[in-house]
């Protein structure tokens, strides 16, 4: 077995501490989640021009719905001093736009073309 560089094994105890999990689990959470990225590259590029069409609608859908209307940020003012409801949805936002799964999954569903019922 490879002996691990000494500033590695450092850098994944540490790293395993914050998450509150053991140095193996650490490393293979990191391994699944390198996997689940190989997993979505395929995915995402079996049809790059159709793929760039779906993130170009995806976008622009979720741009109208997250419109923060006066309304909603009447609601924010009055019910949320703190912000806290605020962060929620910065952070659906983000969500929404940047989470890998969340992607490949609504992309799926795209691909099948079955209309509603």
């Amino acid at each position: 077995m490879h002996r691990m560089r000494e500033d590695l094994r450092e850098e994944i105890v540490q790293q395993a501490d914050l998450f509150n999990i053991s140095p193996d689990e650490y490393v293979e959470r990191v391994l699944d989640a390198f996997n689940q990225n190989n997993n979505y590259r395929e995915v995402l590029m079996e049809d790059p021009e159709e793929f760039r069409k779906f993130v170009d609608d995806y976008h622009n859908m979720t741009d109208q719905l997250l419109v923060v209307t006066p309304e909603l940020e009447k609601w924010l003012e009055e019910t949320d001093p703190e912000s806290n409801m605020q962060r929620v949805l910065n952070e659906l936002i983000t969500f929404m736009a940047y989470n890998p799964d969340l992607l490949v999954r609504l992309y799926a569903s795209f691909k099948k073309k079955v209309p509603l019922k």
